[in-house]
């Protein structure tokens, strides 16, 4: 694993917590409501998350230039799970 993976890993668990935290002192309500209000840490969060796991497939700049949809992921990642089966 890469160290932004890991570092990004960090951020998310300790960003997480805090609003688990919120969660539990009723700030939030349940964390269905959480996820749906996308508050900003959150979706900085998820943002740094995605570009630290394509960084780590070696996909980096493709997921900086945007043309990582969905179906792209899935093709590449059943290809590599082909290649090593």
């Amino acid at each position: 694993m890469t160290s932004k993976f890991i570092s990004t890993g960090k951020i998310a668990r300790s960003t997480r917590a805090g609003g688990i935290t919120g969660i539990r002192s009723g700030d939030y309500g349940p964390v269905t409501n959480l996820y749906n209000a996308r508050h900003a840490w959150l979706d900085h969060t998820h943002s740094a998350l995605d570009e630290a796991v394509a960084e780590a497939y070696g996909w980096g700049d493709d997921w900086r230039v945007g043309v990582l949809t969905d179906d792209e992921i899935l093709a590449r990642l059943f290809r590599l799970n082909q290649a090593r089966a």
